[in-house]
């Protein structure tokens, strides 16, 4: 008599070899799945660190404009950059309305904050509104300033224009995000620099990074024509 159907050994095989096949596909699903999840972090924090370089490079760019006193200072204690303007009436696009404009980047909590004031010179700055870090994850890691007076880069404080004045300003910034992959960073791998400024000059080591997080950075190099003497 002919035999119909499996034995139960071969069923056991069967489903064992079924299981092994959903197990691996499981796992490239779950791979896959990571693979994008870090590539849309990646993605998101890309346009968190542009748009914070568009802000921060408009303002820079103008600094100086049709002021004396108080055009520029920076206070390294938290990498405060104060700078003012004077908003024309076609300038409104750039200020809050027409008149002398003071604005304040500094970081603080793991966030870049941005204040704005107008009047007097040194008038009293409100309280700072995050423009880079906290949303979607956003940490940020160093914030670092720098200007070039007389072809030279140098990271100090300032309360005044340098003898000379100043040519560029140069803020560098590393972010991070949450990743569930174990990655190592090396910082100033990603930017073009430019003769004689580099990570050192911004007091960091550029030692390699580790742990669970994407990470990136940028350097923003505004060429600053209203500050120059």
């Amino acid at each position: 008599m002919k035999r119909s159907g499996f034995t139960l050994i071969e069923l056991l095989i069967v489903l064992s070899l079924l299981g092994a096949l959903l197990g691996a596909l499981a796992q490239v699903l779950a791979s896959s799945r990571v693979a994008q999840e870090e590539a849309s972090r990646r993605a998101a924090l890309s346009d968190a660190l542009s748009l914070f370089a568009s802000i921060l490079s408009r303002e820079l760019y103008l600094t100086g404009y049709r002021v004396g006193e108080g055009a520029i200072s920076i206070d390294l204690s938290q990498e405060r950059l104060r700078g003012a303007y004077l908003c024309e009436p076609e300038m409104e696009a750039y200020c809050f309305r027409t008149g002398r404009h003071e604005f304040a980047y500094w970081r603080e909590g793991g966030r870049v904050l941005w204040s704005a004031c107008d009047g007097s010179p040194g008038c009293a700055l409100p309280q700072g509104e995050p423009v880079l870090g906290g949303e979607g994850g956003v940490e940020v890691v160093h914030y670092r300033v720098a200007y070039l007076s007389g072809g030279t880069w140098t990271r100090a404080n300032l309360t005044s224009l340098p003898q000379g004045g100043i040519e560029s300003l140069a803020v560098y910034v590393l972010a991070r995000v949450p990743s569930r992959r174990e990655g190592l960073f090396r910082p100033g791998q990603e930017v073009g620099w430019p003769s004689g400024l580099g990570l050192s000059t911004l007091g960091l080591d550029g030692a390699a990074l580790s742990g669970r997080w994407v990470w990136g950075e940028r350097l923003i190099l505004v060429q600053t024509p209203n500050l120059r003497r």
